[in-house]
Protein backbone atom coordinates (compact mmCIF):
# COMPACT_ATOMS: atom_id res chain seq x y z
CA UNK A 1 0.00 0.00 0.00
CA UNK A 2 1.54 3.34 -1.01
CA UNK A 3 2.09 5.85 1.75
CA UNK A 4 0.46 9.25 1.33
CA UNK A 5 0.47 12.12 3.76
CA UNK A 6 -2.88 12.73 5.54
CA UNK A 7 -3.52 16.02 3.74
CA UNK A 8 -3.20 14.34 0.31
CA UNK A 9 -5.56 11.56 1.39
CA UNK A 10 -8.21 14.03 2.56
CA UNK A 11 -7.81 16.08 -0.61
CA UNK A 12 -8.33 13.01 -2.82
CA UNK A 13 -11.56 12.23 -0.98
CA UNK A 14 -12.86 15.79 -1.32
CA UNK A 15 -12.02 15.97 -5.04
CA UNK A 16 -13.77 12.66 -5.65
CA UNK A 17 -16.89 13.87 -3.85
CA UNK A 18 -16.87 17.14 -5.79
CA UNK A 19 -16.62 15.40 -9.16
CA UNK A 20 -19.32 12.85 -8.38
CA UNK A 21 -21.65 15.48 -6.91
CA UNK A 22 -21.17 17.62 -10.00
CA UNK A 23 -22.02 14.65 -12.22
CA UNK A 24 -25.18 13.96 -10.20
CA UNK A 25 -26.30 17.58 -10.41
CA UNK A 26 -25.65 17.71 -14.15
CA UNK A 27 -27.69 14.52 -14.61
CA UNK A 28 -30.53 15.80 -12.45
CA UNK A 29 -32.18 17.56 -15.38
CA UNK A 30 -32.71 14.20 -17.06
CA UNK A 31 -33.78 12.17 -14.03
CA UNK A 32 -35.40 14.75 -11.75
CA UNK A 33 -38.89 13.37 -12.45
CA UNK A 34 -37.96 10.07 -10.81
CA UNK A 35 -39.26 9.97 -7.22
CA UNK A 36 -36.64 10.91 -4.63
CA UNK A 37 -33.94 11.94 -7.11
CA UNK A 38 -33.97 15.61 -6.14
CA UNK A 39 -33.58 14.64 -2.49
CA UNK A 40 -30.82 12.19 -3.42
CA UNK A 41 -28.97 14.90 -5.37
CA UNK A 42 -29.39 17.37 -2.50
CA UNK A 43 -27.95 14.77 -0.13
CA UNK A 44 -24.95 14.17 -2.37
CA UNK A 45 -24.31 17.91 -2.57
CA UNK A 46 -24.63 18.27 1.21
CA UNK A 47 -22.09 15.48 1.78
CA UNK A 48 -19.73 17.15 -0.70
CA UNK A 49 -20.03 20.55 0.99
CA UNK A 50 -19.52 18.86 4.35
CA UNK A 51 -16.29 17.30 3.09
CA UNK A 52 -15.10 20.71 1.86
CA UNK A 53 -15.98 22.20 5.26
CA UNK A 54 -13.91 19.46 6.83
CA UNK A 55 -10.90 20.48 4.77
CA UNK A 56 -11.44 24.15 5.59
CA UNK A 57 -10.83 23.48 9.27
CA UNK A 58 -7.13 23.55 8.35
CA UNK A 59 -7.40 27.33 7.90
CA UNK A 60 -10.56 28.11 9.87
CA UNK A 61 -10.41 27.44 13.58
CA UNK A 62 -13.23 26.98 16.03
CA UNK A 63 -15.71 24.33 17.03
CA UNK A 64 -18.40 25.68 14.71
CA UNK A 65 -16.64 24.53 11.52
CA UNK A 66 -16.38 21.00 12.92
CA UNK A 67 -20.07 21.06 13.80
CA UNK A 68 -20.99 22.38 10.34
CA UNK A 69 -18.89 19.69 8.65
CA UNK A 70 -20.51 16.77 10.46
CA UNK A 71 -24.00 18.26 10.31
CA UNK A 72 -23.75 18.61 6.53
CA UNK A 73 -22.35 15.12 6.03
CA UNK A 74 -24.77 13.27 8.34
CA UNK A 75 -27.71 15.39 7.14
CA UNK A 76 -26.71 14.71 3.55
CA UNK A 77 -26.57 10.97 4.15
CA UNK A 78 -30.02 11.09 5.77
CA UNK A 79 -31.31 12.90 2.66
CA UNK A 80 -29.70 10.24 0.45
CA UNK A 81 -31.41 7.49 2.44
CA UNK A 82 -34.78 9.26 2.25
CA UNK A 83 -34.31 9.83 -1.49
CA UNK A 84 -33.51 6.16 -2.08
CA UNK A 85 -36.58 5.12 -0.09
CA UNK A 86 -38.77 7.41 -2.20
CA UNK A 87 -37.12 6.13 -5.38
CA UNK A 88 -37.88 2.51 -4.49
CA UNK A 89 -41.38 3.30 -3.21
CA UNK A 90 -40.51 2.44 0.41
CA UNK A 91 -41.92 4.49 3.28
CA UNK A 92 -39.36 7.08 4.39
CA UNK A 93 -37.91 7.44 7.85
CA UNK A 94 -40.52 9.06 10.07
CA UNK A 95 -40.06 12.60 11.30
CA UNK A 96 -39.82 11.27 14.85
CA UNK A 97 -37.09 8.80 13.91
CA UNK A 98 -35.17 11.37 11.87
CA UNK A 99 -35.47 13.95 14.63
CA UNK A 100 -34.38 11.38 17.20
CA UNK A 101 -31.26 10.46 15.20
CA UNK A 102 -30.30 14.09 14.66
CA UNK A 103 -31.05 15.11 18.25
CA UNK A 104 -29.24 12.22 19.95
CA UNK A 105 -26.25 12.45 17.60
CA UNK A 106 -26.09 16.24 18.00
CA UNK A 107 -26.11 16.15 21.80
CA UNK A 108 -23.50 13.38 21.95
CA UNK A 109 -21.30 15.08 19.34
CA UNK A 110 -21.43 18.46 21.10
CA UNK A 111 -20.50 16.84 24.40
CA UNK A 112 -17.54 15.01 22.84
CA UNK A 113 -16.46 18.20 21.06
CA UNK A 114 -16.90 20.87 23.73
CA UNK A 115 -17.00 19.18 27.11
CA UNK A 116 -14.73 16.17 26.55
CA UNK A 117 -12.84 17.18 23.36
CA UNK A 118 -12.43 13.51 22.45
CA UNK A 119 -11.58 13.20 18.74
CA UNK A 120 -11.55 9.39 18.69
CA UNK A 121 -14.97 9.13 20.34
CA UNK A 122 -16.38 11.60 17.81
CA UNK A 123 -15.02 9.50 14.93
CA UNK A 124 -16.60 6.37 16.41
CA UNK A 125 -19.95 8.13 16.92
CA UNK A 126 -20.16 9.55 13.40
CA UNK A 127 -18.87 6.31 11.85
CA UNK A 128 -21.56 4.27 13.62
CA UNK A 129 -24.33 6.66 12.53
CA UNK A 130 -23.12 6.69 8.92
CA UNK A 131 -22.73 2.91 8.97
CA UNK A 132 -26.35 2.48 10.09
CA UNK A 133 -27.58 4.86 7.37
CA UNK A 134 -25.57 3.05 4.68
CA UNK A 135 -26.99 -0.28 5.88
CA UNK A 136 -30.48 1.22 5.51
CA UNK A 137 -29.64 2.38 1.97
CA UNK A 138 -28.34 -1.09 1.11
CA UNK A 139 -31.49 -2.75 2.42
CA UNK A 140 -33.68 -0.31 0.49
CA UNK A 141 -31.94 -1.14 -2.79
CA UNK A 142 -32.11 -4.91 -2.17
CA UNK A 143 -35.75 -4.91 -1.05
CA UNK A 144 -38.31 -6.41 -3.44
CA UNK A 145 -35.94 -6.35 -6.41
CA UNK A 146 -37.23 -8.46 -9.29
CA UNK A 147 -34.84 -10.56 -11.35
CA UNK A 148 -34.62 -8.19 -14.31
CA UNK A 149 -33.84 -5.25 -12.01
CA UNK A 150 -31.10 -6.88 -9.98
CA UNK A 151 -28.40 -5.94 -12.47
CA UNK A 152 -29.37 -2.30 -11.91
CA UNK A 153 -29.95 -2.11 -8.17
CA UNK A 154 -27.56 -4.68 -6.74
CA UNK A 155 -24.31 -2.93 -7.81
CA UNK A 156 -25.52 0.28 -6.13
CA UNK A 157 -26.54 -1.77 -3.08
CA UNK A 158 -23.06 -3.31 -3.01
CA UNK A 159 -21.56 0.20 -3.11
CA UNK A 160 -23.55 1.36 -0.10
CA UNK A 161 -22.78 -1.94 1.63
CA UNK A 162 -19.07 -1.29 1.04
CA UNK A 163 -19.50 2.19 2.50
CA UNK A 164 -21.16 0.66 5.57
CA UNK A 165 -18.27 -1.79 6.03
CA UNK A 166 -15.82 1.08 5.59
CA UNK A 167 -17.49 3.09 8.35
CA UNK A 168 -17.63 0.03 10.59
CA UNK A 169 -13.92 -0.66 10.03
CA UNK A 170 -13.11 2.97 10.75
CA UNK A 171 -14.94 2.72 14.07
CA UNK A 172 -13.14 -0.51 14.99
CA UNK A 173 -9.72 0.90 14.07
CA UNK A 174 -10.44 4.05 16.06
CA UNK A 175 -11.54 2.09 19.13
CA UNK A 176 -8.34 0.04 18.91
CA UNK A 177 -6.31 3.26 19.06
CA UNK A 178 -4.79 3.12 15.55
CA UNK A 179 -6.72 5.92 13.88
CA UNK A 180 -5.10 8.86 15.59
CA UNK A 181 -6.09 11.74 17.82
CA UNK A 182 -6.59 14.56 15.30
CA UNK A 183 -7.90 15.29 11.80
CA UNK A 184 -4.46 15.06 10.17
CA UNK A 185 -2.88 12.29 12.23
CA UNK A 186 -0.86 10.01 9.98
CA UNK A 187 -2.08 6.40 10.21
CA UNK A 188 -1.63 3.30 8.03
CA UNK A 189 -5.34 2.87 7.31
CA UNK A 190 -6.12 6.21 5.67
CA UNK A 191 -5.26 5.14 2.12
CA UNK A 192 -7.42 1.99 2.38
CA UNK A 193 -10.31 3.96 3.87
CA UNK A 194 -9.99 6.61 1.17
CA UNK A 195 -10.01 4.06 -1.65
CA UNK A 196 -13.06 2.28 -0.21
CA UNK A 197 -14.95 5.52 0.48
CA UNK A 198 -14.20 6.96 -2.97
CA UNK A 199 -15.14 3.74 -4.78
CA UNK A 200 -18.37 3.43 -2.80
CA UNK A 201 -19.26 7.07 -3.41
CA UNK A 202 -18.67 6.79 -7.15
CA UNK A 203 -20.36 3.40 -7.60
CA UNK A 204 -23.35 4.31 -5.43
CA UNK A 205 -24.01 7.62 -7.17
CA UNK A 206 -23.63 6.34 -10.71
CA UNK A 207 -25.55 3.15 -9.92
CA UNK A 208 -28.54 5.23 -8.82
CA UNK A 209 -28.20 7.49 -11.87
CA UNK A 210 -28.29 4.43 -14.14
CA UNK A 211 -31.39 3.14 -12.35
CA UNK A 212 -33.06 6.57 -12.59
CA UNK A 213 -32.27 6.81 -16.30
CA UNK A 214 -33.75 3.36 -16.91
CA UNK A 215 -36.88 4.37 -15.03
CA UNK A 216 -37.09 7.63 -17.00
CA UNK A 217 -36.89 5.70 -20.28
CA UNK A 218 -39.55 3.24 -19.08
CA UNK A 219 -41.81 6.10 -17.98
CA UNK A 220 -41.36 7.84 -21.35
CA UNK A 221 -42.24 4.64 -23.18
CA UNK A 222 -45.27 4.20 -20.94
CA UNK A 223 -46.41 7.79 -21.52
CA UNK A 224 -46.28 7.13 -25.25
CA UNK A 225 -48.64 4.15 -24.90
CA UNK A 226 -50.89 4.94 -21.92
CA UNK A 227 -53.25 7.72 -20.92
CA UNK A 228 -51.68 9.62 -17.99
CA UNK A 229 -54.96 10.15 -16.11
CA UNK A 230 -56.69 6.77 -16.28
CA UNK A 231 -53.59 4.64 -17.02
CA UNK A 232 -55.58 3.01 -19.82
CA UNK A 233 -53.97 2.31 -23.20
CA UNK A 234 -54.11 5.26 -25.62
CA UNK A 235 -54.91 5.27 -29.34
CA UNK A 236 -51.40 4.17 -30.34
CA UNK A 237 -51.45 1.22 -27.95
CA UNK A 238 -54.93 0.28 -29.15
CA UNK A 239 -53.70 0.04 -32.74
CA UNK A 240 -50.74 -2.07 -31.55
CA UNK A 241 -53.15 -4.43 -29.79
CA UNK A 242 -55.29 -4.64 -32.92
CA UNK A 243 -52.19 -5.53 -34.95
CA UNK A 244 -51.49 -8.35 -32.47
CA UNK A 245 -55.07 -9.62 -32.87
CA UNK A 246 -54.69 -9.52 -36.65
CA UNK A 247 -51.30 -11.27 -36.70
CA UNK A 248 -52.69 -14.83 -36.61
CA UNK A 249 -55.91 -14.98 -38.63
CA UNK A 250 -55.41 -18.63 -39.41
CA UNK A 251 -55.47 -19.62 -35.74
CA UNK A 252 -58.34 -17.30 -34.78
CA UNK A 253 -60.82 -17.31 -37.68
CA UNK A 254 -63.67 -15.65 -35.74
CA UNK A 255 -63.93 -11.87 -36.00
CA UNK A 256 -62.75 -9.36 -33.40
CA UNK A 257 -65.06 -6.64 -32.11
CA UNK A 258 -64.78 -2.94 -31.48
CA UNK A 259 -67.00 -0.86 -29.18
CA UNK A 260 -66.88 2.93 -29.42
CA UNK A 261 -68.15 4.72 -26.29
CA UNK A 262 -68.82 8.43 -25.78
CA UNK A 263 -69.99 9.95 -22.49
CA UNK A 264 -73.15 12.06 -22.80
CA UNK A 265 -73.19 15.27 -20.79
CA UNK A 266 -69.60 15.03 -19.60
CA UNK A 267 -68.91 18.64 -20.59
CA UNK A 268 -71.56 19.77 -18.10
CA UNK A 269 -69.73 17.89 -15.32
CA UNK A 270 -66.57 19.88 -16.03
CA UNK A 271 -68.51 23.15 -16.40
CA UNK A 272 -70.58 22.86 -13.22
CA UNK A 273 -68.43 20.74 -10.89
CA UNK A 274 -64.93 21.54 -12.14
CA UNK A 275 -62.23 19.58 -13.92
CA UNK A 276 -61.13 17.81 -10.72
CA UNK A 277 -64.60 16.26 -10.42
CA UNK A 278 -64.47 15.38 -14.13
CA UNK A 279 -61.12 13.64 -13.71
CA UNK A 280 -62.41 11.71 -10.71
CA UNK A 281 -65.44 10.61 -12.70
CA UNK A 282 -63.25 9.45 -15.59
CA UNK A 283 -61.19 7.37 -13.16
CA UNK A 284 -64.33 5.78 -11.69
CA UNK A 285 -65.74 5.04 -15.13
CA UNK A 286 -62.49 3.58 -16.48
CA UNK A 287 -62.18 1.27 -13.47
CA UNK A 288 -65.81 0.18 -13.81
CA UNK A 289 -65.48 -0.58 -17.53
CA UNK A 290 -62.16 -2.40 -17.05
CA UNK A 291 -63.84 -4.63 -14.49
CA UNK A 292 -66.56 -5.52 -17.02
CA UNK A 293 -64.07 -6.84 -19.59
CA UNK A 294 -61.92 -9.95 -19.85
CA UNK A 295 -58.18 -9.74 -19.27
CA UNK A 296 -57.51 -10.41 -22.97
CA UNK A 297 -59.70 -7.47 -24.05
CA UNK A 298 -58.35 -3.92 -24.33
CA UNK A 299 -60.06 -0.76 -23.12
CA UNK A 300 -58.45 2.45 -24.37
CA UNK A 301 -59.12 6.14 -23.79
CA UNK A 302 -58.71 7.90 -27.12
CA UNK A 303 -60.10 11.32 -26.27
CA UNK A 304 -61.43 13.50 -23.47
CA UNK A 305 -64.61 11.45 -22.90
CA UNK A 306 -64.21 8.84 -25.64
CA UNK A 307 -63.27 5.20 -25.04
CA UNK A 308 -62.81 2.23 -27.35
CA UNK A 309 -62.96 -1.41 -26.28
CA UNK A 310 -61.23 -3.99 -28.47
CA UNK A 311 -62.82 -7.37 -27.85
CA UNK A 312 -60.45 -10.16 -28.76
CA UNK A 313 -61.37 -13.11 -30.87
CA UNK A 314 -63.56 -15.07 -31.03
CA UNK A 315 -66.71 -12.92 -30.78
CA UNK A 316 -70.04 -12.77 -32.59
CA UNK A 317 -72.14 -9.67 -33.21
CA UNK A 318 -74.62 -10.79 -30.56
CA UNK A 319 -71.85 -11.28 -28.02
CA UNK A 320 -70.39 -7.89 -28.93
CA UNK A 321 -73.74 -6.20 -28.31
CA UNK A 322 -73.94 -7.97 -24.93
CA UNK A 323 -70.49 -6.66 -23.96
CA UNK A 324 -71.54 -3.15 -25.05
CA UNK A 325 -74.62 -3.35 -22.82
CA UNK A 326 -72.45 -4.53 -19.95
CA UNK A 327 -70.08 -1.60 -20.42
CA UNK A 328 -73.00 0.83 -20.69
CA UNK A 329 -74.46 -0.50 -17.46
CA UNK A 330 -71.08 -0.24 -15.70
CA UNK A 331 -70.80 3.43 -16.71
CA UNK A 332 -74.36 4.47 -15.94
CA UNK A 333 -74.24 2.90 -12.49
CA UNK A 334 -71.56 5.40 -11.48
CA UNK A 335 -72.61 8.52 -9.61
CA UNK A 336 -71.23 11.80 -10.91
CA UNK A 337 -70.57 13.10 -7.41
CA UNK A 338 -71.28 11.69 -3.95
CA UNK A 339 -74.56 13.03 -2.63
CA UNK A 340 -75.88 14.03 -6.07
CA UNK A 341 -78.50 11.96 -7.94
CA UNK A 342 -77.09 13.16 -11.29
CA UNK A 343 -75.75 10.24 -13.35
CA UNK A 344 -73.77 10.08 -16.56
CA UNK A 345 -74.99 8.32 -19.69
CA UNK A 346 -73.00 6.73 -22.48
CA UNK A 347 -73.63 6.13 -26.19
CA UNK A 348 -72.15 2.95 -27.70
CA UNK A 349 -71.49 1.85 -31.25
CA UNK A 350 -70.16 -1.56 -32.31
CA UNK A 351 -68.41 -2.99 -35.35
CA UNK A 352 -66.78 -6.30 -36.29
CA UNK A 353 -63.48 -6.97 -37.99
CA UNK A 354 -63.23 -7.96 -40.81
CA UNK A 355 -67.00 -7.88 -41.50
CA UNK A 356 -67.33 -4.10 -41.16
CA UNK A 357 -63.90 -3.08 -42.44
CA UNK A 358 -60.59 -4.41 -43.67
CA UNK A 359 -58.48 -2.24 -41.34
CA UNK A 360 -58.55 -0.81 -37.85
CA UNK A 361 -59.35 2.66 -39.21
CA UNK A 362 -62.34 1.37 -41.19
CA UNK A 363 -63.71 -0.65 -38.28
CA UNK A 364 -63.29 2.27 -35.89
CA UNK A 365 -65.03 4.57 -38.36
CA UNK A 366 -67.97 2.16 -38.55
CA UNK A 367 -68.18 1.89 -34.75
CA UNK A 368 -67.95 5.68 -34.45
CA UNK A 369 -70.76 6.14 -36.97
CA UNK A 370 -72.91 3.62 -35.11
CA UNK A 371 -72.25 5.46 -31.83
CA UNK A 372 -73.26 8.82 -33.31
CA UNK A 373 -76.41 7.23 -34.72
CA UNK A 374 -77.35 6.16 -31.18
CA UNK A 375 -76.53 9.65 -29.88
CA UNK A 376 -78.71 11.32 -32.56
CA UNK A 377 -81.57 8.93 -31.81
CA UNK A 378 -81.38 9.81 -28.11
CA UNK A 379 -81.38 13.54 -28.84
CA UNK A 380 -84.38 13.16 -31.18
CA UNK A 381 -86.28 11.12 -28.58
CA UNK A 382 -85.52 13.73 -25.93
CA UNK A 383 -86.68 16.54 -28.25
CA UNK A 384 -89.94 14.74 -29.08
CA UNK A 385 -90.56 13.98 -25.39
CA UNK A 386 -90.18 17.64 -24.50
Amino acid sequence: MPHLDPLTVKLITVLTMCMVSAAVLLSLRTVRQAPGMRLFAAGMLSVCIGAIAGMSRLVITGAWIVIACQALMVGGLIAIVQGLRAFRGVAGLSERMTGGIIGAAGVAFLYLLIADNNFSARVVLISCINCALCVDATGTLLRRTRGEKRGTYWPAAAAFGTAALNYAARAVVTVSGHYGRSYLTDNPFDVAFTICASAAYIAGAFGILVAANERARADSARMALFDPLTNLPNRRHLFDRFAAVDDHPETTPSPAGLIYLDLDGFKEVNDFLGHAAGDELLLKISRAMSGALRSEDCLARIGGDEFVALIGRPVTRTELEAVAERLQSAVENQTVCDGLPWRIRVSCGTALYPDDGASMHEVMREADAAMYAVKRERRLSAALAS
